[in-house]
């Protein structure tokens, strides 16, 4: 993943999602639209990232993904404490101090998906390790992942990241 800063835009952007079975409409307000929109953008998807060491995710994509769970999801959704460093593109240093299990579904299959925690704006950056464990191909001709014989189709990003989604909300 490439971090980048535009310092130089100036405003705010309303993003509008509907989340959950009751279809409620939520207003997310940010200062950037460079990394933020996004975060925005990847709301509950997983953004493929074979550059990535480790499972990662900012703490405001997890707060609106949890809004999107209901009932037995929700409390598959459990963090637990660590102290984890991650060093990103920009050669900064984060602490990653929680670890989270965010339940999900790809494609047909239902999943765990272990990820560090981190405080900043970073959608969830799934690893290579994590893709290789799953079983994970990547199919760049066809734009799909083959996981357990099933194809799904990729998203590909206003940024060019591959994305899948985590949930039928976001088909």
């Amino acid at each position: 993943g490439q971090m980048e800063a535009e310092d130089s835009v100036q405003g705010t952007y309303l993003t509008f999602m509907v989340t959950g079975n009751n279809k409620k409409e939520q207003c997310v307000v940010g200062d950037k639209p460079s990394l933020g929109s996004l975060v925005f953008e990847t709301l509950g998807c997983a953004i493929l990232d074979s550059g990535c060491t480790k499972t990662v995710v900012g703490k405001s994509w997890v707060d609106c993904y949890r809004d999107t769970l209901e009932g037995e999801q929700l409390k598959l959704m459990t963090v637990e404490k660590c102290s984890t460093p991650f060093r990103f593109g920009d050669g900064s240093e984060v602490i990653s101090y929680e670890k989270i299990r965010i339940p999900g579904c790809i494609g047909k299959q239902k999943i765990i998906i272990e990820a560090n925690i981190v405080n900043r704006e970073l959608p969830l950056l799934l690893s290579k390790a994590s893709l290789k464990r799953a079983g994970a191909v990547l199919d760049f001709r066809c734009d799909k992942m083959l996981i357990n014989g099933e194809a799904i189709n990729l998203i590909e990003t206003k940024s060019k990241h591959y994305c899948i989604p985590l949930s039928a909300n976001r088909r």
